[in-house]
């Protein structure tokens, strides 16, 4: 089954897999089924912990995307009229990592670094990084079919926006995954030397402009949507009472389910 949703499925088999010796080493489940409990529950607590707030931003960073557009034309021809020798086109590959599967790898495994040696912080941050990567690679996919705005290395016109056309520009995918996976560790671990993280995904970003593959202004909104669904996971996971809704695993003599329940 080639299905676009289940296109993530490498880094969470690697997560699963990765998962396993650190839970048998400790003989504790208590963090993995806490952190299953926010995967399927964070998308109500998103709306309903934060009063609106994260469904607020979003609206407003695709809303704005059409008035951002402006500078496009002027980023992208400095960018790819000085930076474009051979060195900065080996640097635009790299960079363009970032954007792929390559960094939840990193949150994985220290995850399971977490999970080994009890360390239930780096395990909460570890699980927010990805998880946040997921949330943004699903709502980016749908946000691009809905703008169906067309990419600078198909048209000079930096506001061609056809609803449901089928392009692909805005936001940027790339931006907002690596700024979704790298934004958690910072918001956790608030230091100079972790803010030294969005290093990444900024090359990413400029990566995108570079290639010719987006435009300046899906680039920002792809680094605010990634950076704010960070932020929010973040707060919710931080908060002793987050939960409006409970996922609890039911192992009967016969049977196996989930039972749920919801607080209003």
């Amino acid at each position: 089954m080639n299905l676009k949703f289940l296109s993530i499925k490498r880094p969470l088999l690697l997560f699963i897999l990765l998962l396993i010796p650190g839970t048998a080493f400790t003989q504790d489940y208590s963090r993995p089924l806490l952190h299953l409990n926010w995967l399927i529950t964070d998308p109500i607590n998103l709306v309903a912990n934060t009063n609106g707030a994260y469904i607020y931003w979003n609206a407003g960073i695709i809303g704005t995307g059409y008035l951002a557009s402006l500078p496009d034309d002027f980023t992208r021809d400095f960018i790819q009229e000085n930076w474009n020798s051979d060195g900065w086109m080996s640097f635009y590959e790299f960079a363009d990592s970032f954007g792929e599967e390559y960094p939840i790898y990193l949150s994985a495994g220290l995850y399971s670094l977490g999970t080994a040696y009890g360390n239930t912080k780096l395990q909460d941050a570890a699980f927010t990084s990805i998880q946040s990567r997921f949330y943004v690679k699903n709502l980016t996919r749908m946000y691009k079919q809905v703008a169906g705005r067309t990419r600078p290395n198909s048209t000079d016109d930096n506001r061609d926006f056809s609803f449901f056309s089928g392009e692909e520009s805005f936001p940027s995918g790339h931006t907002s995954g690596a700024f979704a996976v790298m934004s958690p560790w910072f918001f956790y671990y608030p230091r100079w030397y972790t803010a030294l993280l969005f290093a990444a995904p900024i090359a990413t970003g400029i990566a995108r402009i570079g290639q010719d593959k987006h435009w300046t202004s899906d680039v920002l909104a792809g680094a605010a949507l990634g950076t704010c669904t960070g932020y929010y996971l973040t707060k919710l996971h931080q908060s002793q009472d987050h939960n409006n809704m409970v996922v609890i695993p039911v192992i009967g003599t016969n049977n196996v389910g989930i039972q749920f329940s919801l607080q209003l």
